[in-house]
C-alpha cells in the first residue's frame, strides 16, 4: 500500500481516513475440502480433510482507494478501478450438495460477559462506489462430488470486465454494471457470459446470459446415467441460458 492514512481515537470510537493505491501479489489460499458439519470424515465423503488450493492469483491491483470511517456515520469507500490477473479458483459441490464457497466467511455473534449475544451498535449501511474490474487469464476448476463418479470441468482462458457499480441507487434506480466474460470450457468449448449485475444491490438484481458452444458430452455421462439411465458415447452440446432477477 502506498498512500496516506489518518487515524484518530475519539471518545465515540475510532476515526479513519485513507487514500492511496494497493496491490496484493502472489497470493494463495488453501482450504480443507468437503468438511462435514461435524468436521470428520464419513462414508459418503471419503475425501474429507484433504487440503486443496482454493484461491490464488499473481496480481491484484487496486489503485485509487478512498476510505472514510467515523462513529455513527456510514462508512464510505471509493475505488477507481481493480485488476485481477493470472487467477485460479476452486469450486466444489460436496456430497451434501453444498458449495465450498458458501463456507468461506463465518461471522459468529459477539458474546457479552453474561453469555448472551451482545447488542451491536446500529451503524448505517456502508456507501461503496466501485470502478471497473478487469479479469485477465483466469482459470476455474469445478468439481461435483454430489454425483458418482465425480464430475470435474476446467474453465480456462477467462478474460473479462465488470463496469462501474455502486451500493446506492442513482436517480431512484439500481446502477447496473455491464458484465462481459469469455473463455473456454474443457479446453475446446467456447464460453461467454454477458449481461448486467450489481453485486452490492439490495435486493439483488441481475440479468445474465450464458453461452456454451461445442462442449464434449461423454464426460457428462455420470449425469445422464443418473437422470436418464443411459451413458453418452459421443456428441457435443451447445446451450444458451438466461437468468433474470428483478429487485421486487
Amino acid at each position: 500500500f502506498k498512500g496516506q492514512v489518518r487515524y484518530a481515537q475519539a471518545l465515540a470510537g475510532a476515526e479513519l481516513q485513507l487514500q492511496g493505491d494497493a496491490s496484493l501479489e502472489d497470493f494463495r489460499a488453501n482450504t480443507v475440502a468437503g468438511t462435514s458439519s461435524a468436521g470428520a470424515a464419513t462414508d459418503e465423503s471419503p475425501d474429507e480433510d484433504v487440503v486443496e488450493e482454493l484461491l490464488s492469483w499473481k496480481s491484484l491491483t487496486v489503485p485509487g482507494i478512498t476510505l472514510a470511517m467515523a462513529p455513527g456515520t456510514a462508512t464510505r469507500l471509493q475505488v477507481r478501478q481493480a485488476a485481477l490477473s493470472d487467477f485460479f479458483a476452486r469450486v466444489i459441490v460436496n456430497p451434501t450438495g453444498r458449495i465450498n464457497l458458501q463456507d468461506l466467511v463465518k461471522a459468529p455473534q459477539p458474546v457479552a460477559a453474561s453469555g448472551q449475544p451482545a447488542q451491536a451498535a446500529v451503524q448505517p449501511d456502508a456507501v461503496v462506489s466501485m470502478g471497473p474490474i478487469s479479469l485477465v487469464n483466469g482459470k476455474v476448476l469445478f468439481s461435483d462430488r454430489c454425483i458418482r463418479p465425480n464430475y470435474s470441468a476446467n474453465l480456462s482462458e477467462l478474460q473479462g470486465v465488470l463496469s462501474a457499480f455502486a451500493s446506492q441507487a442513482a436517480d431512484g434506480s439500481v446502477q447496473m454494471a455491464d458484465l462481459d466474460l469469455r473463455g473456454r470450457a474443457e479446453g475446446t468449448a467456447s464460453l461467454e457470459v454477458t449481461g448486467k449485475v450489481n453485486p452490492l444491490a439490495k435486493p439483488l438484481a441481475l440479468e445474465i446470459k450464458g453461452k456454451v458452444r461445442d462442449l464434449d458430452l461423454p464426460p457428462l455421462t455420470a449425469y445422464s446415467i443418473k437422470y436418464a439411465g443411459y451413458g453418452i458415447e459421443r456428441g457435443k452440446l451447445s446451450m444458451d441460458v438466461n437468468y433474470t432477477v428483478l429487485p421486487n
